[in-house]
């Protein structure tokens, strides 16, 4: 009897102690699967002048579409310094997309501490043939002034810009992705006294992939008749599903080129709704 309760206790305490193990053990787990979040200073393509969300890093555009007004932000700078020089730059393919009507905001955010900024070029350049296949779009903001006062932190607004779509657009078979690559940069202000020149701010940058894709003109009586209307969207929905595997697979359904027919690839067709093919 003595020998079964002995038993009964060290079973016990076995088992208590893989209790206090198990715990402990979940008690790291969920710890590594909550790491700290350390902010993550970013430069930003933002729908709104308003601040840096929405994020757009997508651009799709059908034949005909007018330009998308877009807004450079930085956000969550944290850098102790703040922000006292920065540049903004993006690089495309002219003749899939380019940029138009880029600005500086009058009110210019790195100056709002106090120093004295000037930007150049101003107006921004846009050199549509800076290099053999390659538009250029760029300018810098520099500032002056002791230290204190340091540059701003957290989010800024730094220039504003529209996208449009290239010549190829229109009635070309081919949808065409293309990147517009963001080159922008970030720096604090150095220190004056110490004589330490200006430090670049780790910060991601968000590139803008743009999509051009074609007229959804797929029935008629005798074919294709020009004009987007509910049966070709009714048909671009039987084609749901498709994939590249699919052998029935026919890549003028796949609006968006990402290799899927999609619910996004009918809302496409459903955008082109009324538009006259002939005429994009």
């Amino acid at each position: 009897m003595q020998f079964v309760i002995r038993e009964m206790g060290r079973i016990a305490r076995l088992a208590l102690m893989a209790g206090l193990v198990a715990m402990a053990a979940i008690a790291v787990v969920a710890q590594d699967s909550h790491p700290a979040r350390a902010v993550n200073t970013r430069i930003v393509i933002s729908a709104s002048p308003l601040g840096p969300s929405p994020e757009v890093s997508m651009l799709l555009f059908l034949p005909g579409d007018a330009p998308v007004q877009l807004y450079v932000w930085a956000a969550d700078v944290t850098d102790p310094h703040g922000v006292g020089d920065y540049g903004v730059e993006f690089r495309y393919q002219p003749w899939l997309t380019g940029i138009q009507d880029f600005t500086i905001p009058s009110s210019n955010w790195i100056a709002s501490t106090g120093r004295s900024a000037t930007c150049v070029p101003n107006p921004p350049a846009i050199l549509p043939d800076w290099q053999p296949g390659i538009g250029r779009a760029y300018f810098g903001c520099s500032t002056i002034g002791g230290a204190p006062p340091d540059g701003p932190q957290g989010n800024g607004y730094l220039s504003s810009f529209k996208v449009y779509p290239g010549a190829s657009t229109p009635q070309n078979p081919i949808i065409n992705v293309t990147t517009m690559t963001n080159l922008s940069y970030l720096q604090n202000p150095g220190l004056t006294a110490g004589n330490i020149p200006p430090a670049d701010i780790p910060a991601t940058k968000q590139d803008i992939t743009v999509t051009l894709t074609r007229c959804a003109d797929f029935t008629g009586t005798n074919g294709p008749d020009g004009t987007i209307n509910i049966f070709d969207i009714l048909y671009e929905a039987t084609k749901f599903g498709l994939n590249t595997s699919s052998p029935s697979w026919n890549p003028v359904y796949d609006m968006d080129a990402n290799g899927y027919v999609t619910i996004f690839d009918i809302l496409i067709v459903g955008r082109e709704f009324g538009r006259n093919c002939t005429a994009a």
